[in-house]
């Protein structure tokens, strides 16, 4: 129980809901009787109107009292009406006067008990106030503990994560490349070996028609009865064409040439102009093992009725030659043809 040290004044009545109620550690009076007799009743005894020590003083039937004079002054203010003072002893208005003291403290001290009662729901109220703000409080500060913590909890679980992902990705890299690498070299054997085998099989057909074509062939030969057939022209033969372009100044100049080892012979035609003049002639030129140039010029035929150029061969180093040596200056020719192998 809260002890408050604090004044009360009540103006409009105190009203005490307990049963008892203490002053000083001396219970107080309360009203459960008729006016007349509640504080006989409480106090004990029995109440006269006679002159008597340690007696409670009372009315008699005319509403006098019978026990003597009571003298007594009053100070402040005072409720009610007090007949015949001067019947009454100052004995009898100090007891008068004792009561109506006794009960000014007991209404000051239910009022103190109704102020300590209100202090203390004061008291009570300012304390769960308190200790709800310290909860809430705490509660905050626990919550933000929490929030601070989860947030920790969520970055090392994003590390975690983004940490297993990036290796889950690797190891996901590397079995998918490991896969693929082993799928391309079986497939890449399993082709091999289709080729290898394709590749046989049509050799194995060509040569065996080759072989079988050539030994008809033979036997043919062999009995006269080979049917000459015709031949590709580029199996034996090439077309060829070349100009020198102007040659200014009348000296020998090749007009064409070509690897003697691929041809062994050629028929041209090969054509001179200067000015308004041309000749034409045709070249039959033919080698031997020793890459000895036999050449034969035929047909020369003139314009103007003179010679434009000569036309010879030779070989040199790895070529055959056609040489041209111009009479004039600014003089152009022309070589077209056949290289026989």
């Amino acid at each position: 129980m809260a002890t408050v040290n604090k004044n009360f004044r009540i103006k409009n009545g105190l009203i005490v809901e307990g049963g008892t109620a203490t002053v000083g550690g001396f219970g107080v009076l309360t009203k459960a009787q008729a006016d007349q007799d509640y504080i006989v009743s409480l106090i004990g005894g029995t109440a006269t109107s006679a002159n008597e020590a340690n007696k409670v003083v009372k009315r008699d039937a005319n509403g006098n009292f019978a026990a003597g004079t009571i003298t007594a002054t009053f100070v402040g203010n005072v409720t009610g009406t007090v007949s015949s003072l001067s019947n009454h002893d100052t004995d009898d208005l100090a007891e008068g006067s004792n009561l109506y003291f006794t009960n000014a403290r007991a209404l000051s001290a239910t009022s103190a008990a109704y102020d300590a009662a209100g202090s203390a729901a004061g008291a009570q109220a300012a304390a769960i106030s308190a200790a709800a703000s310290d909860a809430t409080s705490k509660v905050a500060a626990e919550a933000a503990l929490r929030v601070s913590g989860d947030a920790a909890s969520v970055a090392t679980a994003a590390s975690d994560a983004t940490s297993k992902a990036n290796a889950a990705q690797a190891a996901a890299e590397a079995t998918a490349a490991a896969d693929a690498t082993s799928k391309a070299n079986a497939a890449q054997a399993a082709a091999i070996s289709a080729a290898a085998t394709d590749a046989t099989g049509k050799a194995n057909a060509a040569q065996a028609a080759a072989e079988a074509t050539a030994a008809a062939a033979n036997t043919a030969q062999q009995n006269g009865t080979t049917a000459f057939t015709a031949i590709n022209y580029n199996d034996v033969a090439k077309q060829v064409a070349a100009t020198t372009g102007n040659i200014a100044v009348a000296a020998e100049t090749t007009a064409i040439a070509w690897t003697a080892v691929d041809y062994r012979s050629a028929k041209l035609v090969v054509k001179v102009k200067n000015g308004v003049h041309t000749q034409v002639s045709d070249l039959v030129i033919t080698l031997d093992t020793a890459n000895n140039v036999a050449v034969s010029e035929y047909g020369i035929t003139y314009s103007n009725g003179t010679e434009l150029a000569a036309v010879t061969a030779d070989y040199s180093g790895t070529d055959v030659r056609v040489r041209v040596t111009p009479a004039n200056a600014n003089t152009e020719v022309v070589v077209v043809g056949t290289l026989i192998k």
